[in-house]
């Protein structure tokens, strides 16, 4: 599928089911939340043959792979056909013993599944769980192109299983939610009468993975190669490279669930913009010009992606996807100071877990063919229309700011940064200076400006013109050939004038508001977006920036709309979509691959995390979304660090910049509530704009709609990125001429080759 895909004629993946959530139940020892998959159909061990055998023999085979299983433990010996390179989901036993860790790790290191458990929903540290930590009962059936793996751990009483099938050119490792189970809760009378849990009789599953140690490379060998990790726009942790990693790699796939936190807990602030945050759910190796790249194509909602160098947890280097089956958080003792303790969810999550393996060999064996890989599967998965996502060019990003609201002692100002009319001159400007492309984004037009007390947006502020030059302005911008957004915010509320606090926002697992009403639940969202379409129908819109969007991904546990994880994800896609019928496009902040799709713009883009452990960062996320939509780098005169060199890499990366501008001078906006930019005013930026325009319009007309078919660094200063077509872009960081191929690359400047 993979290599047909990257010849836009594969087949097209089957769609995961919506899955949803049924009410809380009652009955339990308090009220919970069951989490169901209505329309997933999952075939029973019962009626499947049942296969037999000893030691490694062949379970699966096509023309890329071929599949051996070990009967024993459940491992396998995973063979490339083109390269006949053989790779192992756990290390060699030699290698296991040389490298000096206790018996825990070792059966960790050997076994293909690890999970962790507790005995008690309030147990602070979860135990290790393995093929060989205890007794296991090993069930071997055979399923149409490949095998199922069914595993009994006899002293816990947990049942976990794989289903291992080829599909294509790639890997297919599936664990279906009816083969995971555990105890569940038992309870026991105490000495006292009281009921409590008995915790000889309990273990409640929390943590598992399959393969975790697959493809690991012993640490004192002279093994070449890295671990991608989707830190930012892409890491790599080069196994060359001592002393760097300190620690692991822990990712949360679409960042922390906000609703296992809490209001009193000052963590729910740190976790909104985590460095944890993970937008695509893709890992890899490479070892000795051999690699695979994992896809976790299902239950990626409640997922991290765990990669360690040696030295850190063991000898190896390894990398992983854990997925979570009980949630963990905290409850609180003391409201005042956040003080508490954690627990786990006496419910589970029932959520079948997918992963797509895919190996290559050679040249190919590289994060550059990882993101290709991804590429493709992101437009067979996310229905993407090729055809629609290409632009002859991309447009300047001009956001224009309205007002804000400064707080004194006599109540509050409205601060005017850019009246309509003045956003017109803008505009005038521009079209006078020759600009082919420009989108405007006008921010801070609502009632209270940049600090619009969401749902409160109305009526549109005199001081700006009011509505009726507002719509005038809309209709100029298309006047002269460019587009006109709008910002509005959906999803989180900053006012509860008209809104229901049970009925409209989204709840925690302790059955709290969270932030007090901080964010519109999904059916409050869509009545916001129909009530703002109403009173739209006026101006000329080519789309909306819809503000917080996509940004956080969370459960809800609001007794009157329960949803998971997945279930939010689902929404978000939908009224993505939805604002992308009614406007014609949509922009949104956080690029989460669930959201790659025909019509969005995404308006930034994920930096780097774990600066003291990633050895590399690599544009792996770039080349995987260029040419499937289109994105910003970051705003050039508030937000690059240092201009020059930050759009010398957003050349790199393939992305547009942003300039975010006032007709008043910025420091009459400076105490505004919500106004954070320390350079706006046009006049002393206007020149700049232009400038910066014209070096980027040459770049996007060469490249725009086009996909990035290799990305290398040439020299320490010197980066060529190709796109289809033989186009090729050389980048020059250097503050010195550089030379390539006779091509000359001025100092801190880029070169088009065709």
């Amino acid at each position: 599928m993979f290599k047909k895909a990257l010849k836009r004629t594969g087949i097209v993946l089957l769609l995961i089911a919506a899955v949803f959530l049924i009410r809380f139940l009652n009955g339990r020892e308090k009220d919970s939340v069951q989490y169901t998959q209505e329309t997933e159909k999952f075939i029973s061990n019962e009626s499947l043959k049942r296969l037999e055998g000893s030691g490694y023999q062949k379970v699966a085979e096509n023309s890329f792979l071929s599949v051996e299983l070990n009967f024993a433990d459940g491992n396998v010996l995973i063979t490339d056909k083109e390269s006949g390179y053989v790779w192992r989901s756990a290390p060699l036993q030699e290698e296991i013993h040389r490298e000096g860790s206790n018996d825990t790790w070792k059966n960790n290191l050997s076994s293909p599944i690890v999970y962790n458990y507790v005995t008690d929903t309030a147990q602070l540290d979860a135990n290790y769980g393995n093929v060989y930590s205890g007794q296991t009962e090993i069930s071997v059936y055979e399923l149409e192109g490949g095998v199922r793996v069914f595993f009994s751990f006899l002293d816990t009483h947990i049942t976990l299983g794989y289903d291992l099938r080829l599909v294509e050119d790639y890997l297919e490792i599936s664990v279906p939610a009816n083969l995971v189970s555990d105890t569940g809760l038992v309870y026991k009378q105490s000495e006292s009468g009281q009921k409590v849990i008995d915790k000889n009789q309990t273990c409640l599953l929390t943590e598992f993975s399959v393969f975790p140690y697959l493809g690991a490379v012993f640490g004192e060998n002279d093994t070449e190669g890295y671990l991608f990790v989707p830190d930012g726009i892409g890491g790599i942790m080069d196994f060359s490279i001592d002393g760097n990693a300190t620690s692991q790699f822990v990712g949360n796939v679409y960042g922390s669930d906000l609703a296992l936190l809490s209001n009193y807990d000052n963590t729910i602030y740190s976790e909104m913009r985590s460095a944890l945050h993970v937008e695509y759910p893709v890992y890899g190796l490479v070892r000795d010009g051999n690699s695979f790249v994992a896809i976790i194509e299902e239950g990626e909602t409640q997922a991290d992606i765990v990669a360690s160098k040696k030295g850190v947890q063991t000898g190896f280097h390894s990398i992983q996807s854990r997925f979570r089956h009980r949630l963990k958080y905290k409850i609180l003792t003391n409201t005042a100071t956040g003080d508490g303790y954690f627990t786990y969810s006496d419910f589970k999550i029932e959520h079948s877990r997918k992963i797509l393996y895919h190996f290559d060999s050679g040249e190919k064996a590289d994060y550059v063919q990882m993101a290709k890989l991804y590429r493709s599967y992101l437009i067979e998965k996310n229905g993407i229309d090729l055809e629609k996502s290409f632009e002859a060019e991309e447009p300047l990003q001009l956001y224009v700011i309205g007002g804000d609201i400064e707080e004194n002692a006599i109540g509050s100002t409205f601060l005017v940064g850019t009246t309509f009319e003045q956003a017109k001159e803008m505009v005038r400007y521009l079209k006078e200076q020759g600009m082919e492309a420009v989108d405007v984004i006008y921010t801070g037009w609502s009632k209270g400006g940049l600090s619009v007390a969401v749902p409160d947006r109305f009526p549109i502020p005199s001081k700006l013109g009011g509505k009726s030059d507002l719509e005038e302005l809309s209709h100029y911008v298309q006047e002269q050939g460019y587009r006109f957004y709008l910002y509005d915010e959906y999803v989180m509320l900053d006012s509860s004038k008209g809104v229901s606090t049970r009925k409209d926002t989204v709840y925690n697992i302790q059955d709290n508001s969270i932030l007090n009403g901080g964010f519109a639940n999904d059916s409050y969202s869509r009545e916001q977006m129909e009530k703002c379409r109403k009173k739209y129908r006026g101006f000329a819109l080519d789309g909306i920036e819809a503000g917080e969007l996509g940004v956080y991904l969370y459960s809800d546990f609001n007794k009157n709309s329960l949803m998971d994880r997945d279930s939010t994800k689902q929404a978000q896609v939908a009224l993505a979509k939805e604002l992308i019928e009614q406007y014609g496009s949509v922009r949104l902040l956080k690029p989460n691959a669930y959201l790659v799709q025909n019509g969005v713009h995404f308006t930034a883009f994920p930096g780097d995390n774990f600066h003291n452990i990633i050895d590399e960062t690599v544009p792996f996320y770039a080349i995987a979304l260029h040419g499937l939509v289109t994105y910003n780098i970051g705003s050039y005169n508030n937000g690059f660090y240092e201009p020059k060199t930050d759009f010398l890499r957003s050349i790199e990366y393939g992305g547009n910049v942003a300039f975010h501008v006032t007709a008043s001078p910025t420091s009459e906006l400076m105490l505004g509530e919500s106004f954070y930019s320390y350079s706006t005013e046009f006049d002393q930026w206007k020149e700049d704009i232009v400038d910066v325009y014209g070096r980027y319009q040459e770049f996007s007309k060469a490249t725009a709609g086009r996909f990035i078919e290799d990305h290398e660094l040439l020299s320490g200063t010197v980066t060529k990125v190709v796109y289809e077509g033989g186009v090729a872009v050389l980048i020059n960081y250097s503050d010195e001429d550089d030379t390539y191929q006779g091509t000359t690359i001025p100092a801190e400047d880029f070169v088009i080759v065709r």
